[in-house]
């Protein structure tokens, strides 16, 4: 027996396309990011999975994909350990002004001069919020957690050796068995849908 956690990105935003920082700021869902969860629902009905939990970032954008993947077919609890790095008064901004990578800063404190959150601890928030959360639960189970590229990507450092590209609804699907994660697939819902 084992339980299975579903990590899945939110669908493309306005700030995605405009190509802004959006960190805790919301940017509603495009109509290509209301495709893309809805592909991810008809990916989990076509592939016959059901979840025990579903759970989001407590930001706009997460929680929305949550409700287009699964049709609302269960409550979804918003989790902040789930939300995205912030990134102070950089918010909103253009990419192309800041010339670090989001993802993965040269200083894991780098966006704290910004406001922001440092690195570790954003780190530390996801990884503690999962794993706490996985531990918890009954075995079997299957989880669902709609969450942010940033956190997922330093979520992924410690399971991955090179970290995937987390496109918009990408969803990375873990085993945990004897107290440990372990990466199965990583799934792109409009290519398996």
């Amino acid at each position: 027996m084992s339980k299975e956690l579903f990590l899945m990105r939110h669908g493309q935003t306005e700030y995605n396309v405009s190509y802004r920082i959006q960190g805790w700021s919301n940017s509603p869902l495009t109509q290509e990011g209301i495709l893309q969860a809805k592909a991810a629902h008809a990916y989990f009905q076509k592939n016959g999975i059901t979840f025990d939990q579903i759970l989001s970032s407590d930001l706009d954008r997460a929680y929305q994909t949550a409700q287009l993947a699964t049709d609302y077919a269960l409550p979804i609890h918003k989790q902040t350990f789930l939300r995205e790095w912030g990134y102070g008064s950089l918010e909103s901004k253009s990419r192309k002004k800041v010339t670090v990578s989001l993802n993965n800063p040269p200083k894991k404190d780098y966006f704290v001069a910004f406001g922001g959150e440092d690195g570790t601890h954003v780190q530390e928030r996801i990884t503690q919020g999962i794993l706490s959360f996985l531990e918890k639960q009954a075995d079997p189970s299957k989880v669902l957690m709609v969450s942010h590229g940033s956190v997922i990507y330093q979520f992924l450092t410690q399971y991955c050796q090179d970290i995937p590209p987390i496109g918009n609804c990408f969803i990375f699907h873990f085993i945990w068995e004897e107290g440990r994660l372990s990466l199965q697939t990583i799934i792109d819902p409009l290519k398996n849908s």
